[in-house]
């Protein structure tokens, strides 16, 4: 659950389908692509 007061990143069209581009032409698992070209850490990943 989001906290009151949360903000969220925005990114171009340009940049996510590069992202995207870059995994279908096997450039890297969906982790490394992200860490990369959205410069995020992936801290968990909690899947139900």
């Amino acid at each position: 659950m989001t906290k009151k007061g949360s903000t969220f990143n925005t990114y171009s069209e340009e940049l996510k389908l590069s992202a995207v581009q870059s995994y279908l032409n096997g450039e890297g698992s969906y982790n490394m692509i992200i860490e990369r070209d959205f410069e995020l850490a992936i801290k968990n990943n909690v899947v139900n």
